[in-house]
């Protein structure tokens, strides 16, 4: 028996802890979500580059965006420069001459 000037056991119930193991759960997908974001923009942005190149070579990309696209691009057109096999990666998969 209780009485008031026993403290009050601090104690979770069925319901408390379901919460908190929704809550887990839910930043558990978070974290993944995140990490399939980062993985996807690493894999997708060298590719979009290469798609980039070629959609160039063959003349589809208009003039006005070349300001925006040196801007997205230029890690790319900075590693390209600097390592030149990154240049003969995409030089022999597109078949283009960078």
């Amino acid at each position: 028996m209780q009485t008031a000037a026993m403290p009050v056991e601090n104690t979770s119930g069925p319901a408390e802890i379901a919460i908190s193991q929704a809550e887990a759960r839910q930043r558990y997908r978070q974290r993944w979500l995140i990490a399939g974001g980062i993985v996807s923009m690493i894999v997708s942005y060298p590719l979009s580059f290469g798609s980039l190149l070629y959609f160039d070579d063959m003349g589809f990309v208009p003039d006005s965006l070349y300001g925006m696209l040196r801007i997205v691009y230029a890690p790319m057109i900075i590693l390209i420069r600097s390592v030149p096999s990154v240049a003969e990666i995409y030089e022999c998969l597109l078949g283009i001459d960078i």
